[in-house]
């Protein structure tokens, strides 16, 4: 298992993480981004690789068998 640190970029839709983000992997390219699950709708310049959009029973399944890193 390959260890390292963890950053997490924590704020309120709409205020800059995406950015945040891509310039941090820019900058760092050794670095790896963890794509979020979430149950809401996909908005219509979203794709998988910005969240994986699953139904609210399969985020409790995952919840349930601790699948979730939360």
């Amino acid at each position: 298992m390959k260890e390292g640190k963890l950053v997490v970029l924590s704020a309120p839709s709409g205020t800059g993480k995406t950015t945040i983000c891509k310039q941090l992997l820019k900058r760092n390219p050794n670095w790896l981004f963890s794509v979020s699950v979430t149950t809401r709708d996909k908005r219509p310049n979203e794709t998988d690789q910005d969240y994986i959009f699953i139904t609210n029973e399969k985020f409790d399944h995952l919840i349930k068998f601790g699948d979730l890193l939360e």
